[in-house]
């Protein structure tokens, strides 16, 4: 089926919107690493980025989802930074759930290839559709070093998900999860059964890259920059934002579920650490209701 007769989720366009508008960015430190983003745009996404110039899509976004863009950037150095480490450190599987346009598998494929590592990408069917139709328009087909397994995750387990593709998941080997973008739009136990999978279906020593919501921000009681917006969007679009984790029990939640903290970084230390020039002056302001965290399985006893 040709990519122009499915619909990607909407959340999943218009996170590859933003990393593709940023490409246009003179400073390099505002250009998204994502080089490969503009591939995957749908075509009312492309003729808006061939048709709009972009200080007036900035603008725009500015008022529809103030913080985004900028937040785009945070997001992908981060984890661009967790895999490139978690592949000198000899991880043999990184399994990315909630995929989207995810393009790590292309832009690292020669250190993935060194490092003998395989990618495994799980979306919700219609998602991964189009975004494998994509990679055959673009690279002529699948690439071998990268397994695609559909997944509902409100409906199916991991476990079910990974068995009924046979996507070679292999329990014993050292992981790097990737959970981007997607925790926020889950129930409660949904939430619970990924983290249980990842802490019991992997050895001691394998690494969770994911953001999550600041329950305070979600349920209002505080109001930081972008979220009021935000929150008002999402129903509109089919896509609410419904689970949050307080801030400061962060480390203790983690702890619950056989995770142990790494790195943890609040909107202004992402800001600080991404989106600052070489003097250290602020370049763009991301929204300040999402964080980003790199988490450890420990030992199961």
């Amino acid at each position: 089926m040709a990519s122009s007769d499915l619909r990607p989720s909407s959340s999943s366009q218009g996170c590859t919107f933003l990393r593709a508008l940023s490409q246009y960015e003179r400073h390099p430190q505002l250009r998204n690493p994502d080089y490969l983003a503009p591939k995957f745009l749908s075509p009312a996404h492309q003729k808006l980025m061939l048709a709009a110039r972009p200080w007036w899509a900035k603008a725009v976004l500015r008022k529809v989802s103030p913080g985004a863009y900028f937040y785009q950037i945070s997001r992908i150095r981060f984890g661009d930074e967790a895999l490139l480490q978690a592949l000198e450190d000899g991880v043999k599987q990184v399994l990315i759930m909630g995929a989207g346009n995810d393009t790590r598998a292309f832009r690292f494929e020669r250190e993935i290839l060194k490092a003998g590592a395989r990618i495994i990408e799980l979306d919700t069917p219609d998602s991964q559709a189009w975004k494998t139709a994509k990679v055959e328009e673009h690279w002529g087909g699948l690439p071998g070093h990268v397994s695609y397994v559909p997944i509902d995750f409100n409906k199916t387990t991991l476990e079910e998900a990974l068995l009924q593709n046979g996507a070679s998941y292999d329990p014993e080997a050292k992981t790097l999860f990737f959970w981007e973008g997607v925790c926020y739009y889950l129930d409660a136990d949904s939430v619970d059964k990924v983290l249980a999978f990842v802490r019991e279906a992997s050895p001691a020593g394998s690494s969770l890259v994911f953001d999550y919501f600041q329950k305070a921000a979600l349920e209002g009681r505080t109001k930081p920059y972008g979220a009021q917006k935000v929150l008002k969007r999402g129903p509109e679009r089919g896509e609410p934002f419904i689970y949050g984790i307080e801030e400061d029990e962060i480390e203790r939640f983690l702890k619950k579920r056989g995770l142990k903290l790494i790195r943890h970084m609040a909107p202004k230390d992402a800001a600080r650490a991404y989106l600052c020039d070489e003097n250290g002056r602020l370049l763009g302001r991301q929204h300040a209701y999402l964080n980003l965290l790199k988490a450890v399985t420990s030992p199961k006893t």
